[in-house]
């Protein structure tokens, strides 16, 4: 019981509020989401239905309790857990590099503080961003050094969707 506590617990302190230094324009919100083992979850169930109306991406829960995807960032696939509160779209620096952005320590100019301290940030563009068949042009995100588990699909993708429905454990993410 008291594990099962301390897992919740070490969930909701894995919330990280990142504000860029500088001109303060914007304030991602990173959260983590893993097993209690500290691994991402088994990938989530993806089901594609094209209508009329559009595309529509149907995601099941997980066990955690969070939803996830695999998705093409600029043609290449990154696992990221879908983070509503989060402001931004955040790549891990492994998903980075395997997306094509290269990194130097320099380059992360940023520094967004969360409950574990500062963390380096560096600002990038995605030329693409994919969940199914619902593709994104030029999408905001950012880079963290931090020990980020899993990559966020956050705001600057999920504000550009049509409708995003979480009904039970399914969410819905649709163009129309």
């Amino acid at each position: 019981m008291w594990r099962y506590a301390a897992l919740i617990i070490a969930v909701f302190v894995g919330v990280f509020l990142l504000t860029p230094s500088g001109d303060g324009a914007s304030t991602p919100m990173l959260a983590a989401g893993t097993t209690g083992d500290g691994a991402a979850s088994k990938p989530s169930k993806l089901e594609i239905d094209g209508s009329d109306n559009g595309e529509s991406v149907e995601l099941t829960r997980e066990s955690d309790g969070h939803f996830y995807v695999d998705a093409l960032v600029n043609g290449a696939p990154v696992r990221f857990l879908v983070d509503t509160g989060a402001s931004s779209v955040a790549l891990t620096t492994e998903d980075a590099a395997t997306v094509g952005i290269a990194l130097n320590d320099g380059d992360f100019t940023e520094v967004g503080r969360g409950v574990g301290g500062d963390v380096a940030l560096k600002s990038v563009k995605l030329a693409t961003l994919s969940v199914g068949d619902v593709e994104l042009s030029d999408v905001d995100a950012v880079v963290t050094q931090s020990e980020l588990p899993v990559s966020l699909l956050g705001q600057t993708w999920l504000s550009r969707v049509a409708n995003v429905t979480i009904h039970g454990d399914k969410m819905v993410l649709s163009q129309n």
